[in-house]
């Protein structure tokens, strides 16, 4: 499970995959990733497995710091966007191999992040929908403490 407080850049022009953080093997298969996908601006995916098996995507808002959260729990993956969940999607038998490859934060050669990251989390299990929210409204407080 990963989590993570990004804000998009304001304009962000059509192009490659942008990733937040992963761990995929080259061409982005095997492993996940929390990205947006080429051509697909307003939404931020999660996927488990070979890309394009089992992918949840919600919309994200422009130049203002979301929550989000990738969660697989071993059947299902889902995603939680500001703490709202998404359907979750089943994970299929035989797409759960994880790869070998460093796990990378903000990207790398020219598929980098265009916005901002904080407080990026890797958990060793899947955290409850609860867990998700407190944790999000933690980060909340936090920011307007400040």
């Amino acid at each position: 499970m990963v989590t993570a407080w990004l804000s998009m850049a304001v304009s962000v022009r059509q192009g490659p995959w942008r990733q937040v953080i992963g761990k995929t093997k080259a061409s982005f298969y095997g492993g996940y990733a929390l990205c947006r996908f080429p051509k697909d601006n307003a939404n931020i995916s999660f996927y488990v497995g070979e890309y394009g098996s089992a992918i949840v995507k919600q919309p994200v808002p422009r130049r203002q710091w979301t929550h989000v959260a990738g969660v697989c729990d071993g059947r299902h993956v889902q995603l939680f966007v500001n703490g709202e969940p998404s359907l979750p999607v089943p994970l299929t038998k035989g797409h759960t191999n994880h790869t070998e490859t460093p796990l990378i934060i903000g990207g790398f050669g020219g598929y980098n992040w265009i916005g901002k990251l904080d407080e990026v989390t890797l958990y060793r299990r899947a955290l409850s929908g609860q867990e998700i929210e407190q944790l999000m409204l933690a980060g909340s407080r936090r920011e307007k403490s400040k």
